[in-house]
């Protein structure tokens, strides 16, 4: 009998891993298909319109290659390949920016090859076609992907933290295909095996070590899709890297930073980079400070103590947001959605980020990098370490202007998932990560969601008026 159980799990498994092999085919489709559209107008218009008679027949084609081999890059960079993932419209702009930039360089190239200025109207003709063609495509791959990829009831075994509450209500609001069936509070009275073998999925949140292992052998067996929310360790386990003692399998995590040669090309990249984007901003740079100043009369830079690596502390400046002395009644507290101590100019430059222009000042100085964790208050990283001791992990590194927490948070963000998205960027740390981040960053600058200010309730506030946190 046992054996024969074996045999029906492992025609299940392959069963499955053939279905997994086919969905996997029908997206790739989904995705060339994309790709070759965008770029069939793009050969379209460089054949009538910037052909500019250097290259012939396969040349043709290769210069192709080049701006498919981009843009395939592009979408890659912003996500639009995550069908599935992301949202409809959140694919439909990645797609759009990925198409803009790809067309742009390409322009440029044109113009350096025929030696002078050639007239743009032809390209930008292209890329709205493209955009329109975008539009259906997109939809067209996400209905595709909800046929081959039918949503799945899944079960949360959880332990009863107030944080495994806030991912929760975070992963129900995604849209995800994993629908959250049911919850169970994992007690050693509880049966999991039989509550779990009704669902396809299952989500683990922070529950002990030895029972998260038993459920992953239990979903590795039994072929379901198994979710967790990770611990710091587990992060730093899952960033480790292969090694051999003889036949023995070892894990050697890399707890090291950039080494000196990549610290040395970090900083020359934000030296450059930050003066270049001065020089390009300063019109928009002049003109908010002129209009700060004209508004109130007040200053028109905010500085505080913010720290950064190995806990040096440095005054981090903004252009200023709110009121002249926001928090002389409040003391600090973190700004809301209808914040009345920002101003009507203020909510323009937060929600268009201009307000963080002058800390490429900080970077230049070198007190900042790029990319890095978000610099914190040294009261409120103090508090924070009580609770969550880790959290002293993210000044293993310079503080910088963008990164992961500050990418895929929101100010509202809890400060363990910030703790957490930071480390995963501590562990991976390479310039090209960097040059990844630089490049999503001009695609969030877009997106409203990560500049919107807290959850205005009652519990929140009270639990934020007790700490010290930029305005």
């Amino acid at each position: 009998m046992p054996r024969k159980l074996t045999e029906v799990q492992q025609n299940d498994k392959m069963r499955g891993m053939e279905a997994r092999r086919f969905r996997k085919s029908i997206m790739f489709l989904c995705r060339a298909l994309i790709i070759a559209a965008l770029a069939a107008v793009f050969y379209v218009t460089y054949i009538r319109h910037y052909n500019v008679q250097v290259f012939y027949y396969k040349g043709n084609l290769l210069v192709t290659l080049l701006y498919t081999f981009l843009l395939v890059l592009l979408m890659s960079t912003y996500g639009g390949f995550k069908i599935g993932v992301y949202r409809l419209q959140e694919l439909i702009f990645s797609g759009v920016l990925a198409s803009f930039i790809a067309d742009f360089v390409m322009y440029f190239v044109f113009c350096m090859i025929a030696r002078k200025m050639l007239t743009p109207w032809p390209q930008c003709v292209a890329f709205l076609i493209q955009c329109a063609l975008l539009v259906p495509l997109f939809i067209f791959a996400h209905r595709i992907h909800m046929c081959v990829y039918p949503p799945v009831d899944m079960l949360v075994l959880r332990a009863g933290t107030a944080h495994e509450t806030e991912i929760i209500e975070k992963f129900e609001g995604k849209g995800t295909r994993q629908q959250i069936a049911a919850e169970l509070l994992l007690t050693p009275e509880l049966d999991w095996r039989e509550a779990a073998a009704p669902y396809a999925a299952l989500l683990l949140g922070e529950i002990d070590t030895a029972t998260r292992c038993d459920i992953m052998a239990y979903c590795f067996e039994h072929g379901k899709q198994c979710l967790m929310m990770p611990s710091m360790q587990d992060i730093l386990l899952n960033n480790a890297t292969q090694f051999m003692a003889t036949d023995s399998l070892l894990y050697s995590c890399r707890n090291r930073s950039f080494t000196p040669d990549q610290l040395m090309l970090k900083r020359m990249m934000d030296i450059v980079l930050s003066a270049l984007i001065l020089l390009i901003t300063s019109p928009l740079t002049l003109a908010t400070a002129l209009i700060i100043k004209l508004q109130d009369g007040g200053p028109v830079f905010y500085r505080q103590e913010r720290l950064t690596r190995n806990g040096e502390r440095f005054m981090l400046v903004k252009f200023r947001s709110m009121i002249v002395d926001a928090e002389k009644e409040t003391g600090a507290v973190l700004a809301g959605k209808a914040d009345k101590r920002i101003t009507p100019f203020g909510h323009f430059i937060r929600a268009a980020r201009i307000d963080e222009l002058p800390q490429l000042f900080n970077i230049l100085k070198g007190e900042m990098s790029l990319v890095g964790p978000r610099p914190e208050r040294p009261e409120l990283f103090h508090e924070i370490c009580r609770e969550f001791p880790q959290f002293a992990y993210r000044l293993r590194v310079k503080a910088g202007l963008t990164g992961y927490a500050q990418l895929y948070g929101r100010y509202n963000t809890s400060f363990e998932d910030k703790a957490r998205l930071d480390l995963l960027y501590i562990e991976r740390v390479s310039v090209l990560q960097d040059l990844q981040l630089l490049f999503f960053t001009v695609k969030i600058i877009f997106m409203k969601e990560s500049t919107e200010g807290v959850r205005e309730n009652k519990e929140q506030e009270e639990d934020v008026a007790a700490r010290s946190i930029q305005p």
